[in-house]
């Protein structure tokens, strides 16, 4: 039996994980009803909960977020040794006065993409990589085919923007050295 290629296993796992329209429930109260009429058989449900649906968004809302996304960046690029903006913007895709303009400007949020990007630049594990894009107000979502190649990519280690591109080219992707 032989070994799956990286293809099939990102196939696999946009196949496992895609959902047409995620949809999540909120619920709001709960109502008591254990002192309706105790007799009554259709009262045999002690509680219910008012819920409505939530369409899955890649957008959070401000509230949610707690650092701006200068102070995760700027941590993320200390705590990962990076001594020079160019080991950086030599890795991906952007221009070097984008990473001045993040440093010089603490409201500065950048589009999805790059964030996207800046975190494969900084090698983010998953963690960090939804950290980064919360700090910005993102979060990668499952109703998106790129997203979940991206959430593939960071969990397998693929930081290498060609490979990625490669992959994202296989799958009928837009290559995310192109999205920017």
């Amino acid at each position: 039996m032989s070994e799956k290629t990286i293809f099939d296993r990102l196939e696999d796992y946009i196949k496992a994980n895609y959902v047409e329209e995620a949809i999540d429930f909120v619920c709001d109260e709960v109502t008591d009803h254990t002192q309706d009429d105790p007799d009554d058989p259709f009262t045999a449900i002690s509680e219910s909960v008012s819920c409505r649906p939530v369409v899955d968004s890649d957008q959070i809302p401000l509230d949610e977020v707690t650092e701006s996304f200068q102070e995760t960046f700027l941590n993320f690029f200390e705590a990962k040794g990076i001594k020079a903006d160019s080991e950086l913007y030599d890795k991906i895709p952007i221009d070097r006065k984008l990473i001045s303009k993040i440093r010089d400007n603490a409201d500065f949020i950048p589009n999805k993409n790059l964030v996207i990007l800046l975190g494969i630049g900084l090698e983010l594990n998953r963690e960090e990589m939804d950290a980064l894009l919360r700090s910005a107000r993102y979060r990668l979502s499952r109703s998106h085919k790129d997203e979940l190649a991206i959430a593939f990519c960071i969990e397998n280690k693929i930081y290498d923007v060609k490979q990625i591109d490669q992959l994202f080219d296989d799958q009928g992707l837009l290559p995310i050295s192109q999205r920017i």
